[in-house]
């Protein structure tokens, strides 16, 4: 994959348009891509800046932190991604994995719970429920979780 062929392209939108937010997202991706978390995180800063409603640099600045381990600032990304965006699953299940992270499987629980509600046939979501289930000490829960995503995988396939 050519990630420094992107980067490029990103940096010949903010030459061109040094106002386009989207220019300062994608380089910052690029950035992600190439694990330069350090890097990608004042281009998505700027992104954010020129657009404070721009749900996909939020969730690419949150997935940054998420990498970098601190997961209080992905959660607070995710969120804000959710407050543009509050019907987006995959803010959702991010959001969740962080909450995960910081053990605050309660949480995490409910925003797995809410990615269901959007898609019921979501097996991730099952199956990441199950897991932070399990972590908070819901075998039973758990287990229903893992029997629902057979059952949705035996139905697909169907």
């Amino acid at each position: 994959v050519q990630y420094d062929l992107s980067m490029e392209d990103c940096n010949k939108i903010i030459q061109l348009k040094a106002d386009e937010p989207r220019g300062y997202n994608c380089r910052g991706f690029a950035h992600q891509l190439l694990k330069q978390f350090e890097a990608a995180l004042p281009d998505f800063n700027e992104a954010i800046r020129l657009n404070p409603n721009f749900a996909i640099a939020y969730e690419h600045r949150g997935t940054t932190y998420n990498l970098l381990e601190k997961y209080d600032r992905a959660v607070e990304d995710y969120s804000q991604a959710l407050r543009v965006a509050p019907r987006n699953p995959l803010f959702y299940i991010r959001r969740g994995n962080a909450y995960s992270s910081l053990k605050q499987y309660d949480k995490a629980i409910r925003d797995y719970t809410e990615v269901i509600r959007l898609e019921p046939n979501n097996a991730n979501a099952y199956r990441l429920r199950a897991l932070a289930e399990e972590a908070s000490g819901d075998a039973a829960g758990a287990a229903a979780d893992r029997d629902r995503r057979k059952e949705n995988r035996k139905n697909k396939s169907k």
